[in-house]
Parts: C-alpha cells; sequence; structure tokens
C-alpha cells in the first residue's frame, strides 16, 4: 500500500517542482531615461547611474530615477565612483567631475558640480578608478 502511494505521489512531487523557479531571476527596472546605462555607484540607499545622458539617483532599488547632472558640460558618463563622500564621474572628453554626496542625498540636486582639483590626493589605502575616452 506504501509503495503504491508512493508511485502516485512522487511523479505528482516532480511535476511540482518544475513549476517553481531554482534560480535567481532578473527584474527590470523603470530607466533610468538617460540612455546607455555605462556604469553603476552605491552609496547607502542611493544608486547611481552613469549613462549617454547624464548621472541619475534612485533611492528606492531603481523604482524611480532623479537627474543629478546639473552642472556637468558633457552628459556621457563612462564611470562612477564613490570616494569618501564625493561621486566621481568620468566623462567621455571631459575628464573627471565630483560632487558632494551630502549634496545628491539630500534631496538638493540642482547644485553645480565642481571639478576634481587634481592637487588633492587620495587616501593611500583606496584605488580610485575613472576613465575619459575620446572617439
Amino acid at each position: 500500500m506504501v509503495k503504491k502511494n508512493l508511485l502516485i505521489l512522487l511523479p505528482a512531487f516532480f511535476v511540482f517542482l518544475q513549476t517553481i523557479p531554482l534560480q535567481a531571476e532578473w527584474t527590470q527596472t523603470s530607466g533610468p531615461e538617460g540612455g546607455t546605462v555605462n556604469c553603476l555607484a552605491v552609496s547607502g540607499a542611493g544608486l547611481f547611474a552613469g549613462t549617454s545622458g547624464g548621472v541619475f539617483r534612485s533611492v528606492d532599488h531603481g523604482g524611480s530615477w532623479t537627474a543629478v547632472h546639473t552642472g556637468l558640460t558633457n552628459f556621457k558618463v563612462s564611470s562612477l565612483v564613490v570616494a569618501s563622500s564625493h561621486l566621481y564621474a568620468g566623462t567621455w572628453g571631459q575628464g573627471v567631475w565630483r560632487r558632494p554626496l551630502s549634496e545628491l542625498q539630500s534631496g538638493n540636486v540642482n547644485i553645480t558640480v565642481r571639478v576634481a582639483a587634481p592637487a588633492q590626493t587620495p587616501a593611500a589605502d583606496r584605488l580610485y578608478l575613472a576613465g575619459s575616452v575620446n572617439y
């Protein structure tokens, strides 16, 4: 009797298992609307996307995006990095720009971006990468 019930339940169990996804699945976010996404950076609850149309910030895991590129002279951002208290953006042909994270995370997104001063030396125990390409 037990073998008969097992033979009936076992195939049903395997059919049930095949309907359950056994691996993680990707979910598309709502943007950002800035063209091709070239890079991402994370700081706390902020997710930043560098695109061919500027820098965008999301504080709800990609549910909505806000442009935070006011002041950039070139919106084609090829790299982003969070270092210390700044977000750095490497642009295509216009060098590296920086902006304090406090300005970006407070919701105040209309403050002019400042050019990174080459005389400033970053901390020796950190690796900073940024790039710029001319075509």
